[in-house]
């Protein structure tokens, strides 16, 4: 392969949207070339091993927790999803950690093991608004989420999945512009950060 290609299709994932909204990225040219095209990626220093084992750690847990009170609880690649655009050419793509199924409720949750950011809020606004679109088991359930951090789990609203959120998302997706932070989703009455 060539140092990149076009893709055939351009696919965004949700937490490339989420540092897009959170205005996390400092250069939104790449976010759009990751989308658009096929690449190698340089290596880094970054410890994928140690990071894994974390997370893995993280997740294992908080399922073992859920699955004790008697939920059911779906992970990581089985609440895959890619969902093609109405109005462009793009498909989203998103895996949350995990989905619990309690009741006539569905919890979308994403185990975070570094620090808070803003987009780990969005991520999961993200996964709110979409999951119920490509997972059949979602529609016509309440939905909420869950943020995963160690030693804290914080609750994240469906009231926030509301119309203003969705059109930032759609502006976000297409606009260069950054939002102003007053706009950021809150946890608890409170700005994430």
């Amino acid at each position: 392969m060539a140092l990149y290609e076009p893709k055939q299709f351009p696919t965004v994932w949700v937490t490339w949207l989420a540092k897009l909204m959170a205005d996390e990225l400092q250069c939104r040219w790449a976010t759009w070339f990751r989308t658009h095209c096929k690449y190698e990626k340089l290596s880094s220093n970054f410890d994928s091993a140690k990071w894994n084992a974390s997370h893995r750690a993280l997740l294992d847990n908080r399922i073992a927790d859920l699955q004790a009170e008697g939920c059911t609880v779906y992970a990581e690649g089985e609440n895959w999803f890619e969902i093609s655009g109405k109005n462009y050419s793009i498909k989203v793509s998103g895996k949350p950690d995990i989905l619990v199924f309690e009741d006539e409720q569905v919890w979308v949750g994403d185990c975070k093991t570094g620090r808070k950011k803003n987009s780990d809020l969005y991520q999961v606004l993200l996964y709110m608004l979409l999951v119920p679109l490509t997972n059949s088991k979602c529609r016509g359930m309440k939905l909420e989420g869950r943020l995963v951090y160690p030693g804290e789990i914080l609750q994240v609203s469906s009231e926030q999945v509301n119309e203003e959120f969705k059109a930032q998302s759609e502006s976000d997706r297409h606009s260069q512009q950054p939002k102003p932070k007053s706009e950021s989703p809150q946890l608890s009455g409170m700005p994430l950060l």
